[in-house]
């Protein structure tokens, strides 16, 4: 089991049920406040802050490319409301059945589709210069 106070390992691959796959980073606390954080448009899993800000904040933000974007597969006529069923599924393979979500820019709709998707797993959403 890891430390409380180590790193969480930065890359990890989620494979889907439909066959795609999602790239992912986890920085942060292993066992921090889990917060997803979704980049804009453009973007990709490496937007964050500095790893020391997330340790002090007692946070293990998860970051991931969405489909399309850096490494994730794509999904032929996504809508904004499609990211609700990937960050579950990232959720569930980390073991994580409460989380907040925060959207940044082009992100923002994307953490309140999350939000209005799962009400009894998002414990709080944000979105930061939401369009």
């Amino acid at each position: 089991m890891a430390r409380a106070d180590a790193p969480m390992p930065a890359s990890v691959t989620v494979a889907l049920d439909d066959g795609r796959v999602l790239s992912c980073c986890q920085w942060g606390l292993a066992e921090g406040e889990p917060l997803f954080v979704l980049h804009g448009t453009p973007g990709s899993r490496f937007l964050r802050h500095p790893e020391e800000v997330y340790q002090r904040a007692g946070a293990r933000v998860i970051t991931y490319d969405r489909p399309g974007y850096g490494k994730s597969g794509r999904l032929p006529g996504r809508q904004v409301s499609h990211v609700s069923a990937d960050v579950v599924s990232i959720a569930n393979q980390l073991g994580l059945d409460q989380f907040g979500v925060c959207g940044i820019s082009g992100g923002g709709p994307h953490a309140l589709a999350v939000a209005a998707g799962e009400p009894d797993r998002v414990r709080r959403c944000a979105t930061v210069v939401g369009l």
